[in-house]
């Protein structure tokens, strides 16, 4: 799988810069400046978002505040966000630095940390589609938007996406395995299962990346619809 075959992406980023019509020694010097890159930015991306969320959970969590869902929501997101920065970048730049993989500890280790991954991912990409259902449903419905909008209602939606995304990728428990690759160890599925190697790369696509960027776009352009109408209408009544 793309996801977890990380010993191949890397493999396969560093021969792009071999295979690409330049010397040797200007693929030397690619790689080691794609590395030294790697190594300084991700920190710094790291460092940067883990204080952002950190300050934006302590405003959320703020007793004013944890009555709103939108608020509820943006403090769900700020935790799910940096667990993708620590589960993801933090992880890539520990294995830049020492080459010690985290998905490669042990078998219960690679099922157990894909699981936190994806869902992690998962999290992160729909928690942004409430929060901009929310605002469409405050524009379209001020009056009766009161209704969707109660903290009980957004505790239970943010419940029930909680579970769906679990038992998405509760799979990765008995499709996912620690394998060995001419001794590289890999964390991914059985190369013969043609369900996890090709079809579920697309799925996983659809879901995590494409429905949910629909459903932001279409919201917004919905919100921004309704802001337009509102507006042409105040101006032709004055």
């Amino acid at each position: 799988m793309q996801t977890t075959s990380d010993q191949q992406a890397n493999d396969s980023l560093l021969s792009t810069f071999g295979h690409n019509g330049t010397s040797e020694p200007e693929a030397e010097s690619n790689n080691t400046f794609a590395m030294t890159l790697l190594r300084t930015v991700i920190p710094v991306i790291v460092l940067m978002g883990t204080v952002g969320n950190t300050l934006s959970f302590c405003v959320l969590v703020r007793r004013r505040m944890r009555s709103t869902p939108m608020y509820f929501y943006l403090t769900l997101l700020a935790v799910a966000d940096t667990f993708v920065l620590y589960v993801s970048a933090f992880k890539v730049w520990i294995r830049a630095l020492t080459q010690f993989e985290m998905l490669h500890m042990s078998n219960v280790g690679c099922k157990l940390f894909m699981f936190i991954l994806l869902c992690s991912f998962y999290m992160s990409a729909w928690l942004v589609v409430l929060v901009t259902l929310d605002r469409f449903l405050v524009i379209w419905f001020p009056f009766r938007g009161y209704l969707f909008m109660r903290i009980r209602q957004a505790r239970l939606t943010a419940a029930v996406l909680a579970v769906v995304v679990a038992v998405y990728n509760v799979h990765v428990f008995w499709t996912m395995k620690l394998y060995q690759y001419e001794s590289n160890p890999t964390c991914d599925a059985d190369e013969n299962n043609f369900f996890m190697t090709h079809i579920f790369e697309y799925l996983k696509l659809i879901s995590y990346c494409v429905v949910p960027f629909v459903l932001v776009v279409a919201l917004n352009v919905g919100i921004l619809v309704r802001i337009n109408r509102v507006y042409t209408n105040a101006t032709v009544h004055r």
